[in-house]
């Protein structure tokens, strides 16, 4: 239900729905309590809740692995990067590379494309604005495959941001425009 978050629904309202469901599976590890705890996070990451999200996020990471669910450890490894570039957190590249790595382990463009785009943010905040460049053609390239014309949106997006900081004003319209 979570993954499907009704239009009028607020973030709030469906994590507190996801902790009265978390509370009442046993406290073993589950697929149904790994992915539970892995919306909340992604929940919680859109509320700017980060250290909640950060909490939900390393415990779906350590169901998964637990469960050996390569896909969803790629997910929580690649929100985990996301969260650490929006905070500024020194450890983005770091859990870029894992999220790049958990995320080429498994099939389908998707991970891929997620764990791209989320990684490009972590070079540019590193200043590594080559690799960034790089990592968002990748993420373009994945989401076309993918079909998923949100993600092209997204990483045509960071790509015209990359083309306006770097002046590049024609390539940024044709991007962005």
């Amino acid at each position: 239900f979570a993954r499907a978050l009704p239009w009028d629904a607020h973030a709030h309202e469906v994590r507190s729905w996801l902790q009265l469901a978390l509370s009442k599976l046993p406290p073993q590890v589950t697929p149904r309590r790994a992915a539970a705890l892995y919306r909340d996070g992604q929940l919680a990451l859109t509320q700017a809740l980060f250290a909640a999200a950060q909490a939900s996020l390393e415990q779906a990471l350590a169901a998964a692995r637990e469960l050996a669910d390569r896909e969803l450890e790629a997910a929580a490894l690649t929100a985990l990067c996301r969260r650490a570039v929006l905070t500024a957190d020194p450890s983005a590249v770091a859990l870029s590379e894992a999220a790049l790595a958990a995320a080429w382990a498994v099939d389908g463009p998707q991970p891929k494309a997620d764990a791209a785009l989320a990684s490009a943010g972590a070079y540019e905040r590193a200043g590594d604005w080559q690799r960034a460049a790089e990592l968002a053609d990748e993420a373009l390239a994945r989401y076309r495959e993918a079909g998923d014309l949100y993600g092209v949106a997204g990483a045509l997006g960071e790509q015209g941001f990359y083309d306006v900081v770097h002046g590049r004003l024609d390539r940024a319209e044709q991007r962005l425009g």
